[in-house]
């Protein structure tokens, strides 16, 4: 029982090691700068719904790109959503940048990011679509890095490993944290040890005649994971993914422990339904449960482990933090935080773990969606039952 329990320790310290050492090997990719004509253009495609933290700054990124041609779309339910006055008045500022905003209706028997993005393309102009969330922060390079890679290497998708930022709640702190060493960390050691190529979607620059030898987003529109649907479809189709490693940053400020634990919540569920073989294993993943096992197992001993282990677990969550966001202006009090939110974030995290195997109901845009396999929405779900019947 001894070795089982330090084996169990020691996969998940692994796990967590390999998290933070892919994140100091993927440092961020500049540009390389080439010909200005060699640049195709490019159509940025943003589903939105509501105002996020900082939106007019994370939108205003997008109009400072040094690149050059490309447009943006933005896709709302109804133009009387209070975004669309925002955007309005940032793209007044750059009069440069062709600027499009469409009302798409709202979908809910579909993915309804996905719907957006299928309206989009019908009026995008651009050789590559660049999909990216709202709430992403760019760097003026970014776009040029990415579209690199794709010249360069022959790739039909690129991907972008995501930096948590912006936190000013402890809820927010927990969930940038958790993106920038769990989710980054993950599937960039994925990608590198594994040869997994995991795609995350909050931002992909996908080449538009790959997409539409599929029929399009539409394709992809009963799925609620339609990031790694995508990965997957177009990787068994013979199409070359891959990432330079050139970040994006997903911006977080207000987040609160409620939301935080309703977005685990639901990102479990996701998981869950595409990789079951593999989810079953995430619980080693999380340290601070696993390193509670050493009490009933060597009793006095456990009072010196525990810490250790603990310590060992931050260490590498704090390295992790200042690597992908050491210009954050305050970053000691962070750091600080930091051992606080690796224990609250993993007990939450291994409440959460549990919630696939009683529940397959996801929380989202205000709605609530029935998802089975590989996430596959309800309606779906209904369809495949009646033809089998």
């Amino acid at each position: 029982m001894e070795v089982f329990v330090l084996l169990m320790v020691t996969v998940s310290l692994s796990l967590n090691f390999i998290y933070t050492v892919s994140t100091f090997y993927f440092a961020r990719k500049s540009a390389i700068g080439m010909d200005k004509e060699k640049y195709p253009m490019v159509s940025i495609l943003k589903p939105v719904k509501g105002i996020d933290d900082e939106m007019k700054r994370n939108i205003e990124s997008f109009y400072k790109l040094d690149y050059p041609d490309y447009e943006i779309l933005f896709g709302v339910d109804s133009m009387c959503d209070d975004v669309t006055e925002l955007i309005g008045s940032v793209s007044l500022r750059f009069p440069h940048v062709r600027t499009r905003i469409i009302a798409t209706g709202h979908r809910g028997d579909i993915n309804p990011k996905v719907h957006k993005l299928a309206v989009l393309e019908r009026s995008a102009k651009g050789k590559l679509f660049w999909v990216s969330d709202s709430n992403i922060r760019i760097k003026p390079d970014t776009l040029k890095s990415l579209t690199e890679e794709y010249i360069l290497n022959g790739t039909h998708l690129v991907f972008s490993p995501i930096k948590g930022y912006g936190s000013r709640t402890f809820g927010s702190l927990m969930e940038n944290s958790y993106i920038s060493h769990y989710l980054s960390g993950n599937v960039l050691g994925s990608w590198t040890l594994f040869r997994k190529e995991v795609v995350v979607g909050k931002s992909m620059l996908i080449e538009r005649k790959a997409i539409r030898s599929f029929g399009g987003f539409s394709y992809f529109q009963n799925y609620l994971a339609e990031d790694q649907i995508i990965g997957e479809t177009f990787r068994s189709s013979g199409y070359k993914i891959s990432t330079n490693a050139t970040w994006v940053t997903n911006f977080n400020s207000s987040s609160t422990i409620k939301s935080f634990y309703g977005r685990m919540s639901r990102w479990a569920k996701l998981r869950f339904n595409m990789h079951r073989s593999i989810y079953f294993g995430e619980v080693l993943t999380n340290t601070t449960v696993t390193a509670a096992a050493v009490f009933p197992v060597f009793e006095k001993t456990a009072l010196i482990l525990f810490p250790v282990i603990l310590f060992l677990r931050v260490l590498m969550e704090t390295a992790t933090y200042i690597r992908v966001s050491g210009d954050d202006p305050q970053l000691i009090r962070k750091i600080i935080l930091i051992p606080a939110v690796v224990i609250v974030k993993d007990l939450i995290n291994f409440a959460v773990w549990f919630t696939p195997f009683y529940s397959n109901q996801v929380n989202w845009r205000g709605g609530s969606i029935r998802i089975g396999k590989r996430t596959l929405l309800a309606h779906s779900l209904e369809q495949l039952a009646v033809k089998g019947a």
